[in-house]
């Protein structure tokens, strides 16, 4: 559900070690992918991820739920 393959990292089965160091072997002959899944996946641990927002969202739940309570 976090990481969207391709997009901000590299999707592999947890019972498959070949695909895991392929994968990494991948990642470490590819600088510009490592930047762009990087950086991708930064962008939206801080946009979705973030305390202050999330927080605040809850806190307009919170209302709402009072308010029809």
């Amino acid at each position: 559900e976090l990481i969207r393959g391709e997009m901000d990292g590299l999707l592999v089965s947890p019972a498959d070690p070949e695909a895991l160091a392929a994968a990494i072997l991948r990642l470490m002959d590819d600088p510009a992918l490592r930047t762009r899944l990087g950086k991708s996946a930064r962008q939206k641990v801080l946009s979705e991820y973030n305390l202050t927002p999330n927080t605040e969202r809850l806190a307009v739940v919170f209302r709402e739920t009072q308010e029809t309570a």
